[in-house]
């Protein structure tokens, strides 16, 4: 009877804790909430499932603070050493799929982006944008980041 609990709870416990996301962890006992707290910063930028060098040199200098509360933090470093910061909230999609936020541009517009995402370990986070356009022309580009 021990046996069949044990087997019954590890079980449980399993399929709580499996993700979705394409390139995994397939296994985590911490929650998408908790693994995506934390500052990030931008390593690799995918178009097309290419590097692209090009978008990366444009956001490189982009810095995003996710805090528990669902606040998000979006800070740029310029040449010249000024800080911008950009301030909103972020949150997940009820199946933790699609990473959602909402921040104030320097001008204080609105932004609102959605992101799929594709990986979320204790220290990397890739997504995916499919609304980037760029030239008139949509393209699939992905961001990879890496946890300070």
């Amino acid at each position: 009877m021990k046996k069949v609990s044990l087997i019954l709870v590890l079980s449980s416990i399993l399929c709580l804790s499996c993700t979705n996301y394409d390139y995994g962890p397939t296994f985590s006992l911490k929650s998408p909430e908790t693994k995506i707290t934390g500052e990030w910063k931008l390593t690799e930028t995918l178009i097309e499932d290419r590097t692209n060098i090009l978008i990366f040199e444009e956001e490189k200098n982009y810095q995003y603070s996710f805090t528990e509360d669902r606040t998000l933090f979006k800070t740029k470093i310029e040449s010249d050493k000024n800080l911008y910061y950009f301030t909103g909230f972020w949150s997940l999609s009820d199946d933790k799929s699609i990473l959602m936020m909402n921040y104030t541009d320097r001008e204080m517009n609105i932004i609102s982006k959605n992101f799929e995402i594709l990986r979320l370990s204790a220290d990397e986070l890739w997504i995916l944008d499919y609304n980037f356009s760029k030239n008139n022309s949509n393209q699939r580009v992905e961001r990879r980041f890496k946890k300070l």
